[in-house]
């Protein structure tokens, strides 16, 4: 049986439904599914991420979203460095109408999960060197706004988020 992970298990006791963590898999993380969104960035290091048909290698560079109960995990991995952003779209209130406007921004965040079987994970977005730069900056930043919860941390938090889907939007309108 599947792991399901919960929001309240994830999300800090505020309710403020983004989390951003980075994590290294030695070997492997087991088959799990989760009540949110997940943006994953591979920031290091080469692995396979598993779902519940296929297997595909990840290595450093690559992004992807996981939606809603998507079960997945990760195996054979040597030194795999991650960053995941943990979300729940409906409880951050995104602006669906400006984020659907851009380029590249339904082919990864909505059609890209569904197509992985079909293109064999070739539709994923990989970052270059400078574009993953500046990603992990993003990701640097609102790591410390959700870690020191100053005033208006969840406006500057959801900013920079905003601010990496449109980046990541434009990356994969590109590659």
């Amino acid at each position: 049986m599947t792991t399901t992970l919960k929001k309240e298990t994830f999300f800090h006791p505020d309710g403020f439904p983004l989390v951003v963590t980075r994590g290294i898999f030695a070997r492997e993380y087991g088959a799990h599914a989760h009540e949110f969104s997940e943006l994953v960035v591979v920031t290091g290091g080469h692995g396979l991420h598993v779902t519940e048909t296929e297997t595909w290698p990840i290595s450093s560079g690559d992004v992807f979203v996981i939606t809603g109960r998507r079960t997945h995990g990760y195996t054979d991995s040597e030194g795999l460095r991650h960053v995941n952003i943990l979300y729940d779209p409906k409880g951050l209130a995104l602006p669906e109408r400006d984020l659907r406007s851009l380029p590249g921004y339904t082919a990864l965040f909505t059609l890209e999960p569904g197509w992985r079987r079909r293109h064999q994970f070739g539709s994923r977005l990989r970052l270059s060197m400078k574009e993953l730069a500046y990603a992990e900056n993003l990701i640097d930043a609102m790591i410390a706004e959700l870690k020191e919860r100053a005033p208006g941390f969840r406006l500057m938090a959801k900013a920079l988020f905003m601010q990496m889907i449109a980046f990541l939007s434009r990356a994969y309108s590109h590659a």
